[in-house]
C-alpha cells in the first residue's frame, strides 16, 4: 500500500522541518528561524564532530528560510514542489513576478474547475439478467428475462443540470421501455424544482420541488399527470435529521394507488440500517435491512420484507475488489422461492443476476444453497486468496525496502544526529514539566502503521519490525513549548521534522505518542498528515479523565491509560465543568474551555552573571513597558477577565476583525474578542454566516436601542412581576457560573399581563441579558479568578400544561428565544428543566422544533428526582429551600428577590469600576497608545507607521492595547529564553570540554 498516491498534501517538508503551519506568516517564519538557528548554530558547539552535525543542520534550516521568506519561491514551492525550484522555475522569465505566479496558480484552478464540471457529467446503468434454474431444467432456457436501464447527468452550469435516461425490459415474448428526461434547477441554496417528462409505456409529465425548511428538515413536493390514462399521482414527503447519522422520512402519495410511508435510516462508519412501514389502498408492506463493514474491503448485510404480495429474507456479504469494482452475493428465501443473486458494482454501473434456485421451499435444498456458496466462499478466503495477498504485500514490502535501504539508513543517521544537538534543551524542557505536573513525552514511536500496531511484538525487538520506526521521544519533547502544550500542524508530513526521518518509505505511517500530564498518563496514536494537538483538555469530572473530543472525521484517537489524583476539582487554573450521571456530553464543550488561564508560575530562576550583556539589548523596550505603569490597569486582573485566548480561536477572530474593518462595518463597540467569538461559534465558524448575523446583531441593538434602554429604562413593577412570575439569577454553580431559576409552572398570566405588558418585560429581558455581560460575568470571573461568559439555567416546570402556552405565552416565550439565540448566542452552558410531567412532555416534543441543535443539546430534562443532578452542578447553599438546597434569603424576601452573587460584593464592584473607568481613560489616550503601536512597528518590523494608510492605521489605534500587552508578555517571555540559552551554552561548554 503506497501512501503518495494522493494521500497527503505535497511539498510541505521545509514547513515540516521549521515547525510551521502552511499557512504560516512571514513573522512566524522569521520567528521560526531564530528559535532553530539559536539550536543549530555552530558557533555553539566546541567539539568537531558536533560542529560538523550542527553545521549540516543549519544549512538545512537556512536553505528552508531562505525559500519560505521569499514570496517568489515561497508560491513555487508551495505549487511545484522542490522539483519546481530545481528545475529554475523561480528564474524563467515565465515566472519571475509574484504576479504571474498567482496568475499560474490560478490557471491550476481554472482546471480543476473545468475537471470538476466534467466529473459533474456522470453516466450510469444496470443491467438485470434474470436466470432461472427450474425453466433450464424443464428444457426452456435458463434466460428469463432482462432489463437495462441507463442515464447521464450533465451539470450545465451551478444551478442547472440535466438528467437523460431510459429503460428497456423483456420477458418471454412480451417487453417494453421508456425514456425519460429531468430538468433541475437550483432557485437558492434552499430549494430546487425539477421539470420531468417521459414517453413509452408509462409516459407522463410532471413537476417536483424541493426545499429546506430549517437546518435539519426538507420537504418534496410533485404533481405528475400520466399521458396514458390521464390519471394525476400528487406526492408529498418530509425528511428531518433525527441525528449526526440518523434520518426519518415521511411520504404521502395520492392517485390511483394512494398510499402513506414512514421510513428511517441509520449511517455511521461501521454500519448503515434502515427500515420502512407502507400502507396503501391496495397493499401493505413493511421492510428493515442492516449492513455491518467488517473492514474497509468487506461488508455482510441482512434484510427482510413482510407485505400483501411480499415474505422473504435476504442474508449476504460483498468484497471491495479494486478502488472502484464491488463484488456481492445475496442469498433470498421467501414465498416466491429460494434465490442466489450475484451483483458486479464498477463505478456507476451495476451488473446484477438473480438465479432462481427453485420455486419451492425445500427444507434441504434452501440449507445447501446457503451453507455450500458460504464454505467454499472462507475456505476458498483462507487457504488461496488471503495467502496470496499477503505474499504478495510482504514481497513488495521487501522490495520497497531493498530499494530504499540505503535511503533510509542515511535519513536515520542524519535524524540521530539532529537529536543529539536537541538532547539537552528537550531534557531541560522535560524536568520543568515534571517539576510542575506538566506535558511530559514519555514514548513516541514514528513509522509503518502495520508495525505500531503490533506493539508487542516491537518490544520483542524483532529486526524486520523495529527497522520500519523511529523512536521520536526527544524531538516531541523539544517542541512542547513554555505553556506545556505541543502542537504539530495539520497537513504536515511528520518524516520533516526534526529528529524525524521517514523510516519506510511509501508505506501508510503514524505517530504513537504516550504522555504524562497532571499525574495521568496517556496514548495518543495520531495519521501522518493530521493535526496533533496535547493536552487538549475537553472536560474533567470526578476522576480528572480528561478526554480528546474531535470532528466526525476523526484524526486521532486518546484513551486514558491510568488516572492519578491530577489536581484539585477547585483548581483555578482550569474548567472543572461536571456532566451529571447518565447525561450524554454535549456538541460542543463550555464556551469557557477555551478562555482557562495557564498556571501560575513560581518565582523565576535567578538569572546568571554572564547575562547582563545580552540582557541590555533589550533596556529601549523595558522603557516602554515601565511607561506602562502609568495606565493603571493590573495584568493579573485583565487576564481573568480577557481568559487565554485558543490560537486557533484568536486567528479566526482576528480574520473576522479584518473582514470587518476591510468592508467598513467594524464597529467602535462590542467588537472584543469574546463578543465576536460567541457569534463565530453560533455561525460554526462559518465567517459570511457569522458576519451577518453579527450586523444583524449591530442594526437590532441601534433600532431597539440597547444602550438607552440600560440608561433609561426604569422596571418600576419589578416586584410585582416577581409575584406573578417567578424567576431571577441566584448564587453561582461548581464552576463559578451564574445560576438562573425560572418557576415557569407558576406563572399566573393574567396577573402579570394586569402589572406590567410584554413589550416592557422583553425590554427589561434586555437589560438583564446586558447587565449579565457587563457585571455578573466579570464579577464571577473575578471571584473564581478565571473567565466566565455563560450561565446555568434551572426551569422548574412543574404544573405546566397545555393551559400555560396559550397566544400571549407563546409570542412571549418566541420573542425572548429569537433576542437570546440571535443577539446574545452561546451564553448559555446548561439547562435543568425539571418536575417535568407528561403534559410537559408533550409540549417539549413541540418547543424542541423551535431550538437549535447547538442548544438542544446543553437541556436536560429532569422528573422530580432531579436532586442529585443538581447538587453534581450546584454546591446546596446556592440552591433554594423548594429547590432542595440549603439557601432561604429570608433578608431579601425569598431567593428570586435577592439576585445573590458575586456581582454584588463592593470590593469586586469596586474593582470593576476601577477597571471600566481605566477603559475609558485608554480611549482617550488612544492617540499615545498609537504612538506606542507605532515604536512597537519600529522596533519589531522596521516599519514607519507613518507609511500606513488610514485604514490601517485606525485599525492599528484600536489594537495597540492589546499590542502593548502582547509585548509585556513577550519581554517576559525572552527573558526566561535568555536565561535558558545562557544556561545551555553553559553546558555545551562543559560538554566540549569534557570532550577534549
Amino acid at each position: 500500500m503506497k501512501e503518495d498516491d494522493g494521500s497527503g498534501p505535497p511539498n510541505r517538508e521545509l514547513y515540516a522541518l521549521l515547525h510551521l503551519s502552511p499557512d504560516a506568516s512571514d513573522e512566524e517564519i522569521r520567528r521560526a528561524y531564530r528559535q532553530w538557528a539559536q539550536v543549530y548554530h555552530p558557533d555553539k558547539y566546541q567539539a568537531p564532530h558536533m560542529k560538523e552535525i550542527a553545521t549540516e543542520n543549519f544549512q538545512r534550516i537556512c536553505k528552508a528560510y531562505e525559500i519560505l521568506s521569499d514570496a517568489n519561491k515561497r508560491q513555487i514551492y508551495d505549487i511545484y514542489g522542490m522539483e519546481g525550484l530545481n528545475s529554475g522555475l523561480e528564474l524563467g522569465q515565465k515566472l519571475n513576478k509574484v504576479e504571474e505566479i498567482k496568475e499560474q496558480l490560478e490557471k491550476l484552478k481554472r482546471m480543476k474547475e473545468q475537471q470538476k464540471t466534467l466529473s459533474h457529467f456522470r453516466p450510469s446503468g444496470t443491467i438485470l439478467a434474470n436466470l432461472s434454474l427450474p425453466q433450464f431444467l424443464d428444457g426452456d432456457g435458463i434466460m428469463e428475462g432482462m432489463a437495462m436501464a441507463s442515464e447521464v447527468q450533465s451539470q450545465l452550469s451551478k444551478r442547472n443540470a440535466l438528467v437523460i435516461g431510459g429503460n428497456l425490459q423483456a420477458k418471454e415474448d412480451s417487453g417494453g421501455g421508456v425514456a425519460s428526461a429531468v430538468f433541475r434547477h437550483q432557485i437558492s441554496s434552499d430549494s430546487s424544482i425539477e421539470f420531468i417528462g417521459s414517453a413509452g409505456l408509462n409516459a407522463l409529465i410532471g413537476v417536483q420541488t424541493t426545499r429546506k425548511l430549517s437546518l435539519h428538515s426538507t420537504a418534496t413536493m410533485a404533481i405528475a399527470k400520466s399521458l396514458r390514462d390521464g390519471s394525476i399521482n400528487l406526492s408529498n414527503s418530509w425528511t428531518r435529521q433525527l441525528s449526526e447519522t440518523a434520518s426519518g422520512n415521511i411520504e404521502l402519495l395520492l392517485g390511483p394507488e394512494s398510499s402513506i410511508g414512514v421510513g428511517w435510516q441509520k449511517k455511521d462508519e461501521n454500519m448503515s440500517a434502515g427500515g420502512e412501514v407502507k400502507f396503501g389502498t391496495h397493499s401493505f408492506g413493511v421492510s428493515a435491512r442492516y449492513t455491518h463493514r467488517f473492514s474497509s474491503k468487506s461488508h455482510g448485510r441482512i434484510a427482510g420484507r413482510i407485505g400483501s404480495t411480499a415474505l422473504e429474507v435476504e442474508v449476504g456479504g460483498g468484497r471491495k475488489v479494486s478502488d472502484f469494482s464491488t463484488v456481492r452475493m445475496l442469498y433470498t428465501i421467501g414465498i416466491w422461492g429460494i434465490f442466489w443473486r450475484f451483483e458486479l458494482h464498477r463505478g456507476g454501473q451495476k451488473l446484477i443476476i438473480p438465479i432462481l434456485l427453485s420455486r419451492h421451499l425445500n427444507p434441504v435444498l434452501a440449507t445447501g444453497a446457503f451453507v455450500v456458496p458460504t464454505s467454499i466462499y472462507f475456505i476458498l478466503k483462507k487457504f488461496v486468496f488471503k495467502p496470496f495477498y499477503l505474499k504478495r504485500e510482504n514481497q513488495k514490502a521487501l522490495e520497497n525496502m531493498e530499494r530504499t535501504a540505503t535511503q533510509v539508513r542515511e535519513a536515520r543517521e542524519a535524524a540521530a544526529k539532529a537529536q543529539q544537538l536537541l538532547e539537552n534543551v528537550a531534557n531541560r524542557k522535560r524536568n520543568k514539566q515534571q517539576e510542575t505536573g506538566g506535558l511530559v513525552i514519555t514514548k513516541a514511536i514514528y513509522g509503518n502503521r502495520k508495525a505500531l500496531k503490533k506493539g508487542d511484538e516491537l518490544r520483542e525487538s524483532n529486526d524486520e519490525l523495529a527497522s520500519q520506526v523511529l523512536d521520536v521521544t526527544l524531538p516531541l519533547n523539544f517542541l512542547v513549548n513554555d505553556s506545556g502544550q505541543l502542537k504539530l500542524h495539520d497537513g504536515v508530513k511528520k518524516s520533516g521534522i526534526m529528529g524525524f526521518c521517514d523510516p519506510c518509505p511509501g508505506e501508510p505511517k503514524q505517530l504513537h505518542v504516550e504522555y504524562t500530564y497532571g499525574g495521568e498518563r496517556y496514548e495518543v496514536v495520531v495519521d501522518d498528515y493530521a493535526e496533533l494537538l496535547i493536552p487538549h483538555l475537553f472536560v474533567s469530572v470526578d476522576s480528572i479523565v480528561r478526554v480528546h473530543m474531535h470532528k466526525s472525521n476523526e484524526k486521532y484517537r486518546e484513551i486514558v491509560i491510568d488516572k492519578g489524583g491530577g489536581e484539585s476539582e477547585d483548581s483555578p487554573n482550569r474548567d472543572t465543568y461536571q456532566f451529571p450521571k447518565g447525561m450524554n456530553k454535549p456538541m460542543h464543550p463550555p464556551i469557557e474551555t477555551h478562555f482557562l488561564l495557564p498556571p501560575q508560575e513560581g518565582e523565576k530562576p535567578a538569572p546568571s552573571k554572564s547575562s547582563s550583556g545580552l540582557k541590555s539589548m533589550l533596556s529601549y523596550p523595558l522603557k516602554v513597558h515601565d511607561s506602562l505603569k502609568r495606565l493603571g490597569k493590573s495584568k493579573s486582573m485583565e487576564l481573568i477577565l480577557e481568559g487565554t485566548h485558543d490560537p486557533k480561536d484568536e486567528q479566526i477572530v482576528l480574520s473576522f476583525r479584518e473582514l470587518l474593518f476591510l468592508e467598513d462595518q467594524l464597529p467602535a463597540k462590542h467588537n472584543d474578542y469574546h463578543t465576536l467569538l460567541r457569534f463565530l461559534r453560533m455561525r460554526n465558524f462559518d465567517l459570511s454566516k457569522a458576519k451577518e448575523m453579527f450586523l444583524n446583531y449591530l442594526q437590532w441593538r441601534k433600532d431597539y436601542r440597547v444602550d438607552a434602554i440600560q440608561k433609561e429604562f426604569k422596571f418600576v413593577e419589578f416586584a410585582e412581576v416577581k409575584k406573578c412570575y417567578p424567576h431571577g439569577f441566584h448564587g453561582v454553580d461548581r464552576s463559578g457560573r451564574p445560576v438562573y431559576i425560572e418557576r415557569i409552572g407558576m406563572v399566573d398570566l393574567n396577573a402579570f399581563l394586569q402589572v406590567t405588558s410584554i413589550d416592557r418585560f422583553v425590554k427589561y429581558h434586555v437589560s438583564e441579558q446586558e447587565k449579565t455581560l457587563n457585571l455578573r460575568f466579570p464579577a464571577c470571573s473575578i471571584a473564581v479568578k478565571r473567565h466566565i461568559a455563560s450561565t446555568t439555567s434551572i426551569l422548574d416546570v412543574k404544573g405546566v400544561g397545555m393551559s400555560n402556552f396559550s397566544k400571549p405565552a407563546r409570542y412571549l416565550f418566541m420573542e425572548i428565544q429569537k433576542i437570546d439565540s440571535n443577539y446574545y448566542p452561546e451564553t448559555l452552558n446548561r439547562l435543568f428543566i425539571i418536575n417535568a410531567g407528561s403534559g410537559f412532555r408533550m409540549l417539549w416534543k413541540v418547543l424542541k422544533a423551535f431550538l437549535d441543535a447547538r442548544t438542544l443539546a446543553k437541556i436536560q430534562v429532569l422528573g422530580s428526582n432531579y436532586l442529585s443532578n443538581l447538587i453534581e452542578v450546584i454546591d446546596p447553599s446556592n440552591l433554594p429551600v423548594f429547590l432542595g438546597g440549603n439557601c432561604t434569603c429570608a433578608d431579601y424576601g425569598g431567593c428570586l428577590l435577592s439576585d445573590k452573587g458575586p456581582w454584588n460584593n463592593p470590593e469586586i464592584t469596586e474593582m470593576l469600576q476601577a477597571v471600566s473607568a481605566t477603559e475609558e481613560a485608554n480611549n482617550e489616550g488612544n492617540s499615545d497608545l498609537a504612538s506606542g503601536d507605532a515604536l512597537l512597528h519600529d522596533v519589531g518590523n522596521g516599519e514607519n507607521k507613518e507609511d500606513l494608510g488610514n485604514g490601517e492605521r485606525a485599525m492599528s489605534d484600536r489594537l495597540a492595547p492589546r499590542k502593548i500587552m502582547a509585548l509585556e508578555v513577550a519581554l517576559a517571555d525572552t527573558n526566561k529564553k535568555i536565561d535558558e540559552l545562557e544556561v545551555a551554552l553553559e553546558d555545551t561548554k562543559m560538554v566540549s570540554l569534557k570532550e577534549v
